[in-house]
Order: C-alpha cells, then sequence, then structure tokens
C-alpha cells in the first residue's frame, strides 16, 4: 500500500474516531513515531502494520458513515421536541407529483413530536402564484358563482393534502397521522376601498387559539384552509399568508416554513443567499413577496422563518435537520455569530486545532493552556456549532498582540471567514492600543503576506516571544502595523516619519 494511502486512511480514521496518534497507535499495535511516519508518508511500515490500519479503517469508517447523520440530527430533535412549526404551502404545490413525498415528510415530523399547522394558498384566477393573496384588493374573486368554484376547489384540495399525510408512510409502519380540519378561523369582509366592492374577499378576525392548541396538543396536524367564516355564516376568501402569518405569532410559533416549487421570484437575481436578517431584507429584498411575509412574522416575535423550494430532494427535512439547510433562513440576528471565548468552548476549539497539531502546522497545546487562555480566544458559532477559532496574546513590553491557533473548519472554508477573523482581531489590536501584530506562520506565509503583512526576522519579536522561538520549527515570523498617531519601532520607541509595509 502506498504511503499516501495509509496517511489518507489514518486521516480518515482521526476524523471519525478523535483519536490522537498514541491511540491509534494502540489500536493497530505500533509505535506512535511508526504512526507519525504513516501520516506524513515518510520512511517504511511493515506490511502487516499496513493491514491493521486498513483494518481499522473498515471498523470504524463503515459505522461512521452510519451513525454521523444520526448525531448531526439528535441536537435538532432536542431543540425541536414540542415545538409549534407552522408551514405555509403555495398553491401549485397542490398539483405536483412531489407533493406525497412532502406530506409524508410533513406527516414524520409530528410524529417526532413537532406540533404542526399547516396553511395552504388558493391559486387565484391571473395571479403568479408568490404575489397570489398577498396583495389584496388586487386577488379578488368578481363573482358569487366564482367564489362556489373557489370554494369547492379549496375544500378539495384540503381532502386531497389531509389524504396524502394520513396515507400510510413507508418510514414510519404503523403508525397513524390524525389530521384536524375544523372552522378555526373567523373572517371579516374588505369591505369597499376607493369605491370597489371587495365582495367577498375577507382578512383575518379572530383565530381560536385554544382550539388548534388543544388539537396539537393531542397530536393532530392541524390543517387551516384560507377560509374565514363570518359572525352570520357569510365565508371570505382570506390570504393564506396572512393566515400563516397571525397565527404563527398567535401560537408563539419557533419557525414559519413558506415551501414553494420556486423560492426566488423570476425578478430575483442571484439566487438568494442560504441565511438573511431583517435588515437584509430590508435593505436589499424589499421587493420579494415572500421575503416580506418573513420580515413582518420576524418582527412580530416568530423566532426564524425558512423559505424552502420543494423541488429539491427532502428539502423540508434538510432544511430542519442540518446546520447549513437547503433553503433560505430569515432571523433577526446574524446566524453566524462572532464572539469572545467562553470555557464552554474549549471542546469545540480543541476539535478545530488537534488535526493540525498532528500534522505539525500548530503547536501543541495542551488543554490546560487552553483554560488558562481562553480569554484570549475569538470565535465564529453557527447555531452552536464553533466553526472557527482564533487568539490574540498581548505583549506589554512591545506595545504588539501575537495572532495564534487562527482555524476554520475544513467544511466552512473557502467562504470569506478567514478575512473577517482578520479584521476582527485588527481591530480588536487598534482598540488594545498595540502598535502592531505578529504571527508565526509554517505553511500560510503567503495568505497573510497577501492581507497586509511583511516578513520580519526572529530578532523583531518582543524580548519575551523571542526568547520562546522555536529555531528548529524555524517558522516564518509576519509583521503588521496598526493605525497609530506615528510610526514605532518595535521596541516602542517613536520613529520620525511613517511605514510603509
Amino acid at each position: 500500500m502506498h504511503y499516501q494511502s495509509l496517511a489518507q486512511l489514518l486521516r480518515e480514521i482521526q476524523y471519525a474516531t478523535g483519536w490522537s496518534e498514541q491511540e491509534i497507535a494502540q489500536h493497530a499495535q505500533c509505535s506512535q513515531s511508526t504512526v507519525h511516519r504513516m501520516r506524513h508518508s515518510k520512511g517504511d511500515v511493515a506490511f502487516s502494520v499496513g493491514q491493521r490500519i486498513q483494518s481499522l479503517h473498515n471498523e470504524y469508517i463503515g459505522c461512521h458513515h452510519a451513525v454521523h447523520p444520526i448525531r448531526e440530527i439528535v441536537p435538532y430533535l432536542r431543540t425541536h421536541r414540542r415545538r409549534i412549526f407552522v408551514l405555509w404551502l403555495a398553491s401549485r404545490l397542490l398539483r405536483q407529483d412531489y407533493l406525497q413525498a412532502l406530506a409524508q415528510d410533513i406527516a414524520l415530523l409530528n410524529c417526532l413530536d413537532i406540533a404542526i399547522v399547516v396553511v395552504f394558498a388558493h391559486q387565484v384566477p391571473c395571479k403568479e402564484d408568490y404575489s397570489d393573496q398577498i396583495n389584496w384588493p388586487e386577488d379578488i374573486l368578481p363573482a358569487a358563482d366564482a367564489m362556489q368554484q373557489a370554494i369547492s376547489d379549496i375544500t378539495a384540495s384540503a381532502t386531497h393534502l389531509a389524504c396524502m399525510m394520513s396515507l400510510p408512510n413507508r418510514h414510519l409502519h404503523g403508525v397513524s397521522t390524525p389530521i384536524s380540519q375544523s372552522n378555526y378561523i373567523i373572517g371579516r369582509p374588505v369591505g369597499v376601498i376607493d369605491g370597489v366592492d371587495m365582495l367577498h374577499a375577507g382578512r383575518v378576525r379572530k383565530i381560536d387559539k385554544e382550539m388548534i392548541l388543544s388539537q396539537l396538543q393531542s397530536g393532530h396536524i392541524v390543517l387551516l384552509p384560507p377560509l374565514g367564516f363570518g359572525m352570520e355564516g357569510d365565508i371570505f376568501l382570506l390570504s393564506a399568508t396572512e393566515i400563516a402569518m397571525q397565527t404563527a405569532t398567535l401560537l408563539g410559533a419557533d419557525k414559519l416554513i413558506l415551501i414553494g416549487d420556486q423560492v426566488v421570484s423570476p425578478q430575483t437575481h442571484p439566487p438568494l443567499p442560504s441565511e438573511l436578517t431583517v435588515n437584509d431584507v430590508h435593505e436589499r429584498y424589499a421587493a420579494h413577496p415572500l421575503l416580506r411575509v418573513a420580515h413582518s412574522a420576524i418582527e412580530r416575535g416568530v423566532q426564524r422563518v425558512h423559505l424552502v423550494n420543494a423541488r429539491k430532494k427532502d428539502a423540508l427535512l434538510r432544511e430542519i435537520f442540518t446546520r447549513d439547510g437547503c433553503g433560505t433562513m430569515v432571523t433577526r440576528e446574524p446566524y453566524e455569530k462572532f464572539r469572545t471565548a467562553q470555557r464552554a468552548d474549549i471542546d469545540g476549539i480543541l476539535r478545530l486545532i488537534r488535526p493540525l497539531e498532528e500534522d505539525g502546522v500548530l503547536v501543541k497545546r495542551p488543554r490546560v493552556d487552553l483554560e488558562s487562555g481562553i480569554n484570549n480566544f475569538v470565535v465564529i458559532e453557527r447555531d452552536g456549532k464553533i466553526i472557527s477559532c482564533a487568539a490574540l496574546y498581548a505583549y506589554a513590553e512591545g506595545h504588539c498582540g501575537e495572532i495564534s491557533c487562527m482555524v476554520t473548519d475544513s467544511e466552512y472554508r473557502m467562504a470569506g471567514r478567514g478575512n473577517k477573523m482578520l479584521q476582527m482581531l485588527e481591530e480588536m489590536a487598534q482598540v488594545m492600543e498595540m502598535h502592531y501584530i505578529f504571527v508565526l506562520s509554517t505553511q500560510t506565509t503567503h495568505w497573510f503576506l497577501e492581507r497586509g503583512f511583511r516578513l520580519a526576522t526572529p530578532n523583531e519579536l518582543p524580548v519575551s516571544r523571542r526568547q520562546t522561538y522555536n529555531v528548529q520549527r524555524n517558522a516564518k515570523v509576519l509583521l503588521k502595523w496598526c493605525t497609530v498617531p506615528v510610526s514605532m519601532d518595535i521596541s516602542g520607541q517613536a520613529e520620525h516619519g511613517e511605514h510603509r509595509l
């Protein structure tokens, strides 16, 4: 077996198990130095050792591929349990072949002890699906006979959707999904606007919160058609988005999920990003009808709003149970948070830096050192997971700081997070009135050079850091001056002129 192949197998084993080189050596019945040579494709390796590494890979990687998705999902199962999700379905979905798969996924959510309310839209004549029933009075059925046809169509759609969700599910053998339909919504007429009688167009007057909650607590999926019943027996055609938004607000829903077969309107280019804040929506996507709904729902107290494209396979489940989802999520605050590290982040930081320590890219740091210096670290947290970290250590004698342990999870690289992290560290250095920052690097020299650092020598380091510099490691020293009124030499003495690095 080639050394490069063994090195790849070892990396996969370490990623799957979290083992150190010493632990791998114990399982492979060889020395730690042998494992180290294999990792770096150096020296000779006995054939029997290579066979044992292959056996370890077969044993643990196969299990990892089967178990890893479960580990990813379990935190979300705990988080979403007994929470309320309100789902809005675009009218076109009710006529698509993939409705059955979507309906069974909705039933699956209900079986996972998530309270589900489903609202579906009705296609208003001569209107595009993503503007339908959003801007009354434009979406008006003009006559009583047309209203009767609309009621008939909506009733048929409700029955069809309920049957789809309650059909035997290939994922849920022997489990039934009860569906609840009733007159949960009281409507009122829109009335006369600018001299035009809006006829059967209505607004939501009241939603029966107690009855809906009672059905949800009994394990039912609550199905809300876009109809409202007046106090005198009248029936009004309502906005499905208004129903969904008001229901989510009234019930204190954790999520409002807007599901269509295209969540980007034809006028929106490029496609929507995976995460947006309400400020992003207000500034850049105010014309997008579904994002306007999302913005209003967040402002009314809904925690998160998701836009999901039902054309994508397993889109609903992927959006809910994976960290990166497959649609667009709108929140009040950014999904990713830049913040100072806490003691609870140490395990997450170790998970990031250990592979690089094993490869020799980073100097090994005992856990106790991280615990004592955790206040020097900043992290990027994504939905509870630490995906990037870095440290800024201050040196008083040189009025400077060292950037260290700058790592981003391999799944989240090439997205500008390193640039953001460096910018954050530079801003921290300026606030702390540091004259310059430096970094010691063996493999990322050009990355720092491209961002304004210059090559320096160990003699330019502050005295205390110079004394601990590892000559054998031979790391490159890179330095960058912070914004200061006058230039400073490394000892902190002011010089005439200005540095141009």
